[in-house]
């Protein structure tokens, strides 16, 4: 079922923020500001997200807790709390391309796992690749030249200092790092592909009991 969500949501994102001014000028984020109007697309758009985050963390605790279980809590609440400020400070127009941008991702690697299930190899080793290069392009490359630029030089040069922006920009840099070490984990599994010739099961899925019994 994650995979129809993510596929639908990033569409859905993608298709109510593509005609907004601050899509293509990430400047109009802060103009305005804090007194920008919310339409009814982008509240639903951000409530259906939210609201999908909490589900996330009531599966992480009741589900088998994998070796990453800190590191996926972490970006769970770090991801939260930026919504939950975003809304109440009235950030939404960043906060709604954040989110967009982080979803692009997302649907591939659920579909890689479809795939696996299905015991589809070279379709799941196909999907995992272009995952593999999303996530570097999204949110290694364009996250922080795109989301990371407007919340600390751009809002800076036209709002001034702002007590909120430290503390949002803070929690970005804590997804960036998240971002770096989940990276890592891909090129591993990526290496593996290279010398034996299929993507191997992904380790941050693999329980904590089982690493104990290794």
């Amino acid at each position: 079922w994650r995979f129809f969500y993510y596929f639908a949501i990033f569409w859905y994102g993608l298709y109510i923020l593509h005609n907004k001014p601050w899509f293509k000028d990430t400047k109009e984020c802060w103009y305005g500001f804090p007194k920008q109007h919310l339409d009814t697309e982008v509240w639903t758009y951000y409530m259906v997200e939210f609201g999908f985050y909490v589900s996330l963390i009531f599966s992480l605790c009741t589900d088998v807790r994998r070796k990453d279980f800190r590191q996926m809590m972490l970006h769970h609440f770090v991801t939260m709390t930026l919504m939950f400020m975003s809304w109440c400070n009235n950030m939404v127009r960043v906060g709604s391309l954040t989110l967009c941008l982080h979803d692009i991702v997302d649907w591939w690697l659920e579909g890689a796992k479809l795939a696996n299930y299905i015991r589809c190899t070279k379709l799941c080793d196909a999907l995992f690749i272009v995952f593999a290069l999303l996530w570097f392009v999204t949110r290694l490359v364009i996250f922080p030249l795109w989301i990371l630029n407007t919340t600390f030089f751009e809002s800076r040069s036209i709002l001034g200092e702002f007590g909120a922006c430290y503390a949002f920009n803070l929690l970005l840099f804590s997804l960036l790092a998240l971002h770096f070490i989940w990276f890592y984990t891909i090129l591993k599994m990526l290496s593996k592909y290279v010398m034996k010739g299929k993507v191997k099961k992904d380790s941050r899925s693999d329980s904590e009991s089982e690493t104990d019994s290794d």
